[in-house]
């Protein structure tokens, strides 16, 4: 398992344009391949929870934001976590 800790963040040019990342939004981190779902974002600490959905699904806790990049140009960038409708 990848482990992601903020001393090991790359310094970035990017890093002083970022943004928080939303909820259900698909992410790259910097260092790593795949792409990622925002499960939550913690803004007080600067770390987000992910998961990888590209190959095994899995959590990753802790994440700093510093490492989080939205994925440029793709329609399908946010995923939309609402609750599912019920039928009259």
């Amino acid at each position: 398992m990848a482990s992601f800790k903020q001393s090991s963040v790359l310094q970035d040019p990017d890093q002083a344009r970022a943004r928080f990342p939303a909820l259900g939004e698909r992410v790259r981190v910097v260092g790593e391949e795949g792409e990622y779902v925002v499960l939550s974002i913690d803004r007080n600490r600067h770390v987000a929870d992910l998961m990888a959905v590209s190959g095994p699904r899995r959590v990753e806790k802790g994440v700093s934001l510093q490492a989080v990049r939205p994925l440029a140009g793709d329609p399908r960038s946010s995923i939309h976590l609402c609750a599912s409708r019920t039928r009259k």
